[in-house]
């Protein structure tokens, strides 16, 4: 049976240093990066989309109309670690009882819809499902509520090190034909896709 998926959350808090302003207020095609990561979501039928961010994203976005379904979750500490935010992302995901949602970083940009499809449609008999593109594993991931219980029991100083400790069966990794899984948007050179 496919767990169907209502929500995304999406790590957004990072200060941006190399990119000279936060990755979610980047600005690409005419909109905001963070804006246009949840509009991938909602268009794909999801009702809502969490964003973790800092306190500058807050300001800045609140300076801008809203985008329904997008609901911003600010007092991120923008120079701590990227697993501080997965943490918050999961404490929302509980708090919420997602039974099932997407994870990803900002600044992999906005997710395809057939790599969602995917994805949702993988996770029926494992607790999070990663997308490989030739063997690279990369964004969005797909987790359960399962897999938010035994994530956030771990004292790990990272997603990937917590995911280590799911037995075989509880991730599956999928091949999809989308390369963008890969992208890691961290410098103004790494925006030519």
């Amino acid at each position: 049976m496919v767990l169907e998926i209502d929500a995304a959350l999406v790590l957004a808090a990072g200060r941006g240093r190399r990119m000279g302003v936060s990755k979610a207020l980047l600005e690409l095609d005419g909109s905001f990066l963070l804006h246009q990561v949840a509009r991938a979501y909602l268009d794909f039928g999801l009702h809502s989309v969490h964003a973790v961010v800092n306190d500058e994203v807050t300001e800045a976005l609140n300076d801008h109309p809203p985008l329904p379904g997008l609901i911003l979750h600010g007092g991120a500490d923008a120079q701590a670690p990227m697993m501080e935010s997965v943490r918050r992302a999961l404490d929302i995901a509980w708090t919420l009882e997602y039974p099932a949602f997407f994870l990803q970083p900002v600044d992999s940009g906005p997710p395809g819809p057939e790599v969602l499809r995917e994805l949702q449609s993988a996770l029926r008999d494992c607790l999070v499902v990663k997308p490989t593109y030739r063997g690279k594993g990369g964004h969005p991931l797909a987790l359960t509520r399962e897999a938010v219980k035994r994530i956030r029991s771990q004292p790990e100083e990272s997603l990937r090190t917590s995911l280590h400790h799911l037995d075989a069966h509880e991730l599956r990794r999928v091949e999809v034909d989308e390369r963008t899984i890969l992208r890691n948007w961290n410098a103004p050179e790494d925006l030519v896709d």
